[in-house]
């Protein structure tokens, strides 16, 4: 949501149309490296936008947050956050007569059952006769991806893709929707491609471990599937460990785990020699493998290296620093490796 194309895409899909067409979208701006900014990290907000109205072109502040579960007391954590923002603001204007922009909390939500609290902090409040027009209103824009059908998800590639990312990051049905997702970059060139990983890389993490190496599968083949840059991608991250990996090392665990335990069951006794075998084979299959991972990743840099392919995009895909990989490029040159 740090790309102004991808919140104004989700904006102009998802907000109430009341919003939407009242909004320019030319004038919107992230709230970032600002007194916004650090004041949210305090209270777990995500992303702050700026913008300004059609007609009249005053300011409203747009908040953006996800939630992957539900949260009963969204009505006071968006209720705090506000007025932290109206201060925060207030205190900013160089003039008392100026007027303060509303904000807007918006709440994407992406759990495993359709949305069923109230978004207003009022519900939280005992309501006694006399005492309403005390009690505050704070209300939120609640995006419910479990109920959004998804051939209303229109956009470019990196809208489509985040929000069918999110919508099934936690559902049973992510590799099955796995290759949708992919397959709205084919064609949109290298430096979008950028956005995919992100998204890859994220979903990696969300996966089961019995789930990954099909996961795995499915990205490379659908990788090998799309253009000349998907293709290029494609090898360029199995190289380099993106798209398999961790599976291998599980497996070397646990091979390595069995034979210890097997060998310590004749002495302590089996079932507890298989237990602290699989423990130790474990540990020691991963740290093997870590360390074949990185013996691998360094060699597929210095070929990368010699094929004349640029330190910095050597860095975007390998997540090394430019200073390591030219100290690599360096010592290469010197016939040192």
């Amino acid at each position: 949501m740090e790309h102004v194309d991808i919140a104004q895409g989700v904006s102009q899909l998802l907000l109430p149309e009341l919003l939407t067409v009242k909004i320019d979208y030319s004038t919107l701006r992230i709230e970032k490296d600002s007194w916004i900014n650090s004041l949210l990290i305090q209270h777990s907000a995500d992303v702050l936008y700026r913008a300004q109205t059609e007609v009249s072109g005053q300011h409203l502040l747009l908040l953006f947050e996800h939630k992957s579960f539900i949260d009963n007391t969204i009505g006071l954590q968006n209720y705090r956050n506000t007025s932290e923002i109206i201060e925060e603001e207030q205190l900013q204007s160089r003039s008392s007569t100026l007027k303060l922009p509303p904000v807007i909390p918006i709440v994407i939500y992406h759990g495993n059952v359709p949305w069923n609290v109230d978004n207003s902090i009022r519900t939280m409040f005992e309501i006694i006769e006399g005492t309403e027009q005390y009690i505050p209103q704070q209300g939120s824009v609640v995006i419910d991806l479990t109920i959004l059908p998804d051939e209303s998800i229109i956009g470019i590639a990196e809208v489509r893709a985040f929000i069918l990312t999110l919508k099934y990051s936690r559902s049973p049905l992510l590799l099955e929707k796995l290759p949708q997702i992919i397959s709205f970059f084919d064609g949109t060139g290298a430096v979008r491609l950028q956005y995919l990983e992100v998204i890859i890389r994220y979903l990696k993490y969300t996966v089961s471990k019995e789930d990954l190496a099909e996961f795995s599968k499915i990205v490379e083949r659908e990788l090998e599937l799309g253009d000349e840059e998907m293709k290029k991608s494609s090898n360029i991250w199995a190289e380099l460990g993106y798209i398999a990996g961790e599976e291998d090392g599980f497996k070397k665990g646990e091979d390595i785990g069995f034979k210890k335990g097997e060998r310590k069951g004749t002495d302590i006794g089996f079932k507890d020699g298989e237990k602290k075998g699989e423990d130790i084979g474990f540990e020691k299959g991963i740290k093997f493998e870590q360390q074949i991972e990185e013996e691998k990743k360094r060699d597929t840099i210095l070929k990368m290296l010699r094929k004349g392919i640029s330190v910095e995009d050597i860095s975007e895909f390998s997540g090394l620093t430019v200073k390591k990989i030219s100290m690599l490029k360096k010592k290469l040159e010197k016939g040192k490796l």
